[in-house]
């Protein structure tokens, strides 16, 4: 059975990152909870999971309008070259803007890709070298079936 539909954007969105020349030196995971995620000991990692689920209901198509945000977590280790690590997560969230932003319909399975919040580096705790992003996708799948995407 395949994934749900929300599940393979997660996953859409890993594979872009995972694809992008400029941040083939992280490791990137889709991880559907925060208690799952790759803590910064695994190197340069980018989380990407779930974090809302909206739906609205187009009956005039018999379709259903999702609308999921998507955590995109940045984890850098100390670059060892004088760059800082909120200089480093910023470039990061840069190139990871740039690889959603190279087609925002991924191909045309989807209505759109936006970012909407970035979170800043913390200096201890769990999130301790890390910067985030969230990203709110918009796309269609029919009422009775929340596992195939619809082209729009």
């Amino acid at each position: 059975m395949p994934d749900a539909a929300v599940i393979q954007v997660g996953q859409m969105i890993v594979e872009r990152l995972a694809g992008w020349p400029e941040l083939n030196h992280f490791t990137v995971c889709y991880n559907p909870s925060t208690e799952n995620a790759t803590s910064e000991e695994a190197g340069d990692t980018i989380n990407v999971y779930p974090v809302d689920h909206t739906f609205e209901v187009a009956l005039q198509q018999w379709q259903t309008l999702h609308t999921p945000i998507y955590e995109v977590e940045i984890i850098t280790r100390e670059p060892g070259d004088g760059t800082s690590l909120s200089n480093a997560g910023g470039n990061a969230i840069a190139h990871v803007v740039a690889a959603i932003a190279s087609d925002r319909s991924f191909g045309n399975q989807l209505q759109d890709v936006q970012e909407t919040d970035v979170g800043g580096t913390v200096a201890n705790g769990r999130d301790a070298n890390g910067m985030s992003i969230q990203f709110r996708a918009e796309f269609y799948t029919s009422r009775n079936d929340w596992f195939t995407i619809v082209a729009p």
